[in-house]
């Protein structure tokens, strides 16, 4: 019966040792180079084990002590727990705009282990596993705020001038030309005009959904309190003062 992918991988780490080789149900990872290594065939692996550069990694290592094959499990065990100083580590160098190759400087990660006190990660680890992470959540960051694009003195308030104005905002936004299909929600007051005014928006925009907001209905009724209890009213405006 012919291997598949994942007991190919297997049997590279058993074939070659578990201090060597590692296989996370994605990639191989050389545990001593830190790299990934090319598992489409036995002589691809045989080859990167055999090379100058492995080889003397390997002996490296060995006298200065080096618990990097050991540490290196943390992020490639079943429980996918990442490390908190590997994604402040790749965060900081995506934010100051450094290439992540430069880990792979030997006296640079020489240098950060040292001081750091932590295993220091190889550009192609950090890549794989903390990238996506991070730009997931620098968008959940910016999704969080909003924005004011646009604002506009009207001289007179009705539906075209509030469509037009809307108009205005999203060329603001999108100046080549605005993206129709990625307007989602007009959130306005329960005014007439406003209603007719979404309604003419919704032919340009076909996944826009109009959401009224009950602050203006509010504000009515709180209103038409203070006609109603005038004493209280002068009560609560002098404790203003």
């Amino acid at each position: 019966m012919p291997k598949t992918p994942s007991s190919r991988q297997m049997h590279y780490v058993t074939l070659f040792g578990q201090d060597v080789l590692s296989f996370d149900g994605n990639v191989l990872l050389c545990k001593v180079c830190e790299k990934v290594v090319s598992s489409h065939k036995k002589s691809l692996v045989k080859q990167h084990i055999e090379g100058a550069t492995h080889k003397a990694l390997c002996e490296k290592k060995k006298e200065s002590g080096s618990t990097t094959v050991v540490q290196m499990k943390s992020f490639l065990g079943a429980t996918g727990k990442q490390s908190q100083f590997h994604v402040d580590l790749c965060d900081a160098l995506l934010s100051a705009d450094i290439p992540l190759r430069k880990l792979d400087n030997e006296k640079l990660s020489a240098f950060l282990g040292k001081y750091c006190k932590q295993h220091v990660p190889s550009s192609i680890t950090l890549r794989l596993h903390y990238i996506k992470s991070i730009y997931e959540g620098k968008m959940e960051y910016i999704r969080s705020f909003e924005f004011l694009l646009h604002a506009d003195n009207l001289e007179k308030t009705n539906n075209s001038t509030i469509a037009q104005s809307f108009m205005n905002a999203l060329n603001v936004l999108w100046p080549n030309g605005v993206h129709h299909e990625r307007v989602l929600l007009f959130v306005t007051d329960a005014a007439p005009y406003m209603r007719k005014a979404a309604n003419a928006l919704q032919v340009l925009f076909p996944r826009m959904k109009h959401v009224t907001c009950a602050a203006h209905a509010l504000h009515r009724v709180a209103e038409e309190a203070r006609l109603l209890f005038p004493e209280v009213d002068k009560l609560v405006s002098n404790g203003k003062r």
